[in-house]
């Protein structure tokens, strides 16, 4: 079954108006957009907090969109030959053009920005409320949960919908010879809901700086109310079940951790990530049980995943449905992904060899099981591991102490029983061995076209062609796919501001080439 949808407004904040009634309290969880009158009691508070979980888990964002987009527009995911009409624009292989009334782009949009939204209301109102003992611990740590989540949702509009932030300061000519720059961020809103006409606003983008010091400090603010040692409360009481699935201080932790590799902040960067690295709550998952241990929920090396339950999920479209040659099966790995895996590399379990089961398909190709389950979709989906923690300090500390990174890089690739190269002295051959370790490691995760637009490696010149992706290069290349070589064209790197924004808002600046 699918999580239940409806509409939900744009960053204008004009499309749909709302009910102040009590009825808000029957949605369990409520992916409404709510108004302040209905935070009256921590009750109301919490089925808010878990709408905001299920709007992340929508298919419109990491149910799917956030999960597939950032490889399929990449070198890790190509779209079979027979496909249906999803993510056609997108694929890599494909020689048209995204628009501005890109479906994706647009849900996302309004995923992101209904989150943002519902998080400001529980931000400015709960606070307010009265509550004591119990209930007065569980109201702070669903602040906390709304300062993270709100944080999450504007890290992604940056990743998503803006330029890079190591390279914001880049401009190149466009076909008029006039200088493009590539600093805007998002749209930052703090405010509830309109409870009038009166109070619609229509923000104008931020610098990716300022995006970034939002992000900053809802981090702040989410570890000033969450406990420190992670805990989970829920009706009263610690509830052990939750600590996978719901923010806490260690999670918002490794999303700092990333946040600031992402800004560059490499000495922030290594103290977030060792310090959910020492916490000694999760430990890298061996070799041996791997890519079983990876579909199980709240394995030991998850940090945060998104719950999907069998009665609870996206249905057909998952990112596993995609996946799955019994679902939609049109999402498949190129050749050249399956070979950078060693012969003993656990990794390799995570894609097969076999056929695509439509007529006329592809035979052989990879198939891709990172996710799979379609028979009760119970397989969360998981943003941040162990795993990233080690590689976050890797790639962090290879700025100042490539022997000290590449000690990390190893202890991950001896969980996965790689056989890792030599151990790398220079920047030439440093940041190559770390590309290729995020790589192999999060393939069909969601990180590849932004580790290949953030990364700067410093034996290079021109930080925008470090490793030959730009957000508006259309260029052919080839990848091979059962064993065909292929012309493909590296896509738009990053969504369009939805056309239908602009429009109504002039001060929402349209992103280059679009």
């Amino acid at each position: 079954m699918r999580i239940f949808k409806i509409f939900i407004p744009l960053v204008t904040i004009v499309l749909v108006s709302v009910s102040c009634s009590k009825s808000f309290t029957d949605f369990k969880p409520s992916t409404s957009i709510i108004a302040d009158s209905a935070i009256t009691s921590v009750y109301n508070v919490r089925v808010a907090v878990n709408g905001l979980y299920a709007s992340m888990a929508n298919d419109g964002y990491y149910g799917r969109v956030a999960i597939l987009w950032p490889d399929l527009t990449a070198d890790n995911v190509y779209r079979s030959l027979q496909s249906g009409a999803r993510f056609t624009g997108w694929s890599i292989q494909s020689s048209t053009s995204v628009t501005s009334s890109d479906s994706y782009a647009s849900g996302m949009w309004q995923q992101l920005y209904s989150i943002i939204i519902n998080a400001n209301t529980i931000i400015n109102k709960a606070p307010s409320l009265a509550a004591t003992g119990v209930d007065s611990l569980e109201l702070r740590q669903l602040i906390g949960e709304s300062y993270a989540a709100r944080a999450l949702a504007y890290f992604d509009l940056a990743r998503f919908f803006s330029y890079s932030y190591t390279k914001m300061n880049y401009k190149t000519a466009d076909t008029s010879g006039k200088g493009v720059t590539t600093d805007l961020g998002a749209a930052i809103v703090l405010n509830s809901y309109p409870a009038d006409m009166s109070q619609i606003v229509y923000p104008v983008r931020s610098k990716i700086t300022e995006t970034y010091a939002q992000i900053e400090s809802d981090i702040a603010s989410a570890l000033s109310y969450l406990p420190a040692n992670g805990n989970v409360m829920s009706r009263g009481q610690v509830d052990p079940t939750l600590f996978k699935i719901r923010l806490n201080a260690l999670s918002v932790t490794a999303l700092a951790a990333r946040v600031y590799l992402y800004e560059a902040k490499y000495n922030e960067a290594i103290q977030a990530a060792t310090s959910v690295i020492n916490s000694g709550r999760y430990s890298l998952l061996p070799a041996s049980t791997l890519v079983n241990d990876f579909h199980t929920k709240g394995n030991n090396e998850t940090i945060f995943e998104l719950a999907n339950t069998s009665y609870n999920n996206q249905g057909s479209n998952s990112i596993a449905y995609i996946f799955n040659q019994n679902g939609y099966g049109e999402m498949l790995a190129p050749d050249t992904m399956y070979k950078i895996y060693d012969t003993t590399d656990a990794r390799r379990g995570f894609i097969t060899l076999g056929r695509r089961n439509s007529y006329g398909g592809e035979n052989p190709c990879y198939i891709i099981n990172k996710y799979s389950n379609i028979t009760n979709y119970e397989e969360n989906i998981k943003l941040f591991r162990l795993s990233e923690m080690y590689l976050i300090r890797a790639e962090a500390l290879g700025y100042s102490n490539i022997a000290s990174a590449y000690n990390d890089i190893k202890t991950v690739a001896s969980a996965r029983n790689e056989i890792l190269g030599a151990a790398p002295t220079t920047a030439t051959t440093f940041f190559p061995m770390i590309m290729l370790e995020n790589r192999k490691e999060f393939a069909f995760e969601g990180h590849r076209m932004f580790d290949l637009n953030r990364v700067h490696d410093p034996s290079k010149t021109d930080p925008a062609t470090t490793y030959g992706f730009v957000h508006y290069n259309t260029q052919a290349k080839t990848i091979t796919r059962g064993g065909t070589m292929t012309s493909i064209y590296l896509r738009l790197s990053l969504f369009p501001i939805p056309y239908s924004e602009t429009l109504r808002n002039s001060g929402l600046i349209q992103n280059y080439k679009y």
